[in-house]
C-alpha cells in the first residue's frame, strides 16, 4: 500500500473532500436557517410519521450519523437534518470531512488496483 505514504496522494484526498463538503455546508445551513420558515408554511411536516423516525434516529445516534455522509445522495439529506436539529458546526464539518475522506481513500484504491490490474502504472 504504497499509495498511503505519498503525500501526492493525500493532498489530493484531502482537497477533493473538502471540496465535497461545502455542498454538504450549503445543506447545513438551509437547514439550518430555512426550517423555520419551512415549517411555519408547512406545520403537518413536524407532526408526520418520517418526522417522527427521522427525530427517533437523530435523538438514538446523534451526530454519529453523519458518518453516513460518504453515500452521496444521502449526504445531502443528512446535512439538511443536521442543520435543522441543530448540531454544532464545528461537529458537523467533523464528521462530514472525516467520512468524505474515508470514502475518498477508498475511492483512490480501487482505482489505483484497477489500473494496475491493466498494468496502467
Amino acid at each position: 500500500m504504497n499509495a498511503l505514504l505519498n503525500l501526492h496522494y493525500w493532498l489530493f484526498i484531502v482537497a477533493v473532500s473538502l471540496l465535497g463538503t461545502l455542498p454538504n455546508l450549503v445543506a447545513y445551513y438551509l437547514g439550518r436557517e430555512g426550517s423555520a420558515a419551512v415549517f411555519k408554511r408547512y406545520p403537518h411536516l413536524q407532526t408526520s410519521p418520517l418526522w417522527d423516525r427521522v427525530n427517533r434516529w437523530f435523538q438514538r445516534w446523534g451526530s454519529r450519523t453523519l458518518l453516513l455522509a460518504f453515500i452521496p445522495a444521502l449526504a445531502t439529506a443528512l446535512s439538511a437534518t443536521a442543520g435543522i436539529f441543530g448540531i454544532n458546526r464545528s461537529i458537523f464539518l467533523t464528521y462530514v470531512i472525516t467520512a468524505k475522506v474515508m470514502r475518498n481513500w477508498v475511492l483512490l484504491l480501487l482505482i489505483l488496483n484497477i489500473a494496475r490490474s491493466f498494468e496502467v502504472l
